[in-house]
């Protein structure tokens, strides 16, 4: 039997509600009320190295638990993080230096990853004082790789630097590289200390020996001191411009270095939006097998794992806990519990459907992935109208939050979405996107061709690729999924064709 809420408490109760933030920086219950997905399980144990999915299915949220958490678990088993792009938004460190990048080849690309990923290792390893102990009894091989090092034109910096610094470091010797000239002797040697490139098949082998050699011995460090490195590179959306073809050289250059360092005691481990994976690799790419056999499916959270979510940040709220009498453990490990708690919480239905897989349904994109940040943002608006509708009500209430309030809520996220996510996020797909405004939510070809006018076929591909439009082959039909039907004024229904 449903019991129902005193207003007054109703109203404390809301208050005291907190979802937390929609982005994985701004999200103050990211670590306390963390979900351990089997992705985020993989990669804890050193499964995988690519974690791939949409914007806003947690790939940055993954990546802040990873360097959250390094100090309380990874340590433990003589793991080390290093953040590998730490962008800053103001002003991206890599961006400064795109017309130096503009004149990269892939060769080149992959050339610049490795030096920038062998300063990097000296300067937050060997040169950390946080290492400086465990580091003792390799102290010889570190001299070797110092002495190698200046030998093959790499600078080695001996104080710790900004990442700025070991950018300009790295592409400062990788323009050294290019001007020292390999001379073969009469009998064949290789003088100036580098060896020549070598002709290949593709760009795995075109790489500078030496610096393979370089990374050789700065494994043999880490196996030394018994220590673990993983380099960790998240929102790389961010680092190159977005679609320029300097972007594609440069990722797809950097999901190779993914292959070469296999050795367990240098990883690298890239999150990457699987959009971005699909159009970097467009066209072929070799050996991609030897990388996906290490990559995570795409990023998408089952409606158990959704319910998990919204509780786990609901019951931050020790007023709610106490109110609902909710045990956290049994949260934590009991499917049957989080069911039986959301529907104390919340309404059994929304619009006739059950409430979970209303929210489920709404909030799928057009590949069928529900992303956590569109449910958090849902549940903040949901809570916001719940709150100014006690201001004016003094009605004792059913639930925490009505079904209405959900309803305005889910419209007012999917307004929010295409302001802040897609105007922001896709500006050369945006105008493609107006083109549906105010028209039904069903197409055919002919109604896309009306619609997208010349180029249709690739505009809709694109749309697709980011979730916009569904697509079903076998009926030649696109559909807009209702996550986005309030904010472009979608109404349901087929477009008319002619």
């Amino acid at each position: 039997m449903l019991r129902t809420i005193p207003h007054a408490i109703c109203k404390d109760l809301v208050t005291s509600l907190d979802f937390g933030g929609i982005t994985a920086e701004s999200d103050g219950l990211l670590l306390e009320a963390r979900i351990q997905t089997p992705t985020f399980e993989e990669l804890l144990k050193d499964k995988i190295d690519l974690v791939m999915g949409c914007k806003g299915s947690g790939k940055t949220a993954m990546f802040r638990l990873c360097m959250d958490l390094s100090g309380e678990f990874l340590e433990d088993f003589n793991i080390a993080l290093l953040n590998g792009a730490d962008e800053q938004k103001q002003e991206p460190v890599f961006q400064r230096y795109i017309k130096e990048f503009e004149k990269y080849s892939e060769d080149d690309f992959q050339v610049f990853w490795k030096v920038y990923f062998i300063y990097l290792l000296n300067d937050c390893v060997f040169r950390s004082p946080k290492y400086k102990e465990r580091l003792k009894c390799a102290a010889a091989d570190i001299k070797r790789f110092e002495a190698a090092a200046k030998k093959s034109e790499i600078q080695v910096l001996k104080t710790h630097n900004s990442l700025f610094t070991i950018i300009h470091s790295a592409i400062s010797s990788i323009k050294s590289i290019k001007k020292v000239e390999g001379k073969i002797g009469i009998d064949g040697s290789i003088s100036a200390g580098i060896e020549l490139r070598q002709p290949a098949k593709d760009t795995e082998t075109a790489t500078p020996l030496f610096i393979s050699a370089l990374l050789d011995s700065i494994h043999n460090v880490l196996k030394k001191a018994n220590l673990r490195i993983w380099i960790m590179l998240d929102r790389l959306d961010e680092v190159f411009p977005r679609h320029s073809e300097i972007e594609r050289r440069a990722l797809r250059s950097l999901l190779r270095c993914i292959r070469v360092f296999q050795e367990e005691h240098i990883r690298i481990k890239v999150f990457l939006r699987d959009d971005i994976f699909e159009s970097v690799t467009e066209g072929g790419f070799a050996a991609l097998t030897h990388i996906t056999d290490r990559c995570s499916s795409s990023l998408n959270w089952d409606a158990d794992e959704i319910t998990h979510l919204v509780l786990k940040r609901a019951l931050q709220s020790e007023e709610v806990r106490k109110h609902f009498n909710a045990d956290n453990e049994r949260c934590n490990t009991n499917q049957q519990y989080r069911s039986q708690l959301f529907y104390s919480m919340f309404p059994r239905k929304i619009n006739g459907d059950d409430t979970i897989k209303w929210l489920y349904a709404m909030c799928q994109d057009g590949k069928d992935v529900v992303a956590p940040r569109d449910i958090i943002e849902l549940m903040r608006e949901a809570k916001r109208i719940q709150f100014k509708k006690l201001n004016s009500t003094k009605d004792d209430q059913d639930w925490l939050i009505s079904p209405s309030c959900f309803a305005e809520g889910f419209t007012a996220m999917s307004k929010k979405k295409k302001d802040v996510l897609l105007k922001a996020e896709f500006p050369d797909l945006f105008p493609h996107m107006l083109c549906f405004e105010q028209s039904k939510a069903e197409h055919k070809e002919t109604s896309l061709k009306l619609l997208l006018g010349r180029g249709w076929r690739s505009k809709i591909k694109s749309l697709e690729s980011i979730g916009f439009v569904r697509a079903d082959r076998s009926k030649k039909t696109w559909t807009i999924p209702h996550l986005y039907r309030p904010c472009f004024e979608i109404r349901n229904g087929r477009a008319k064709t002619t």
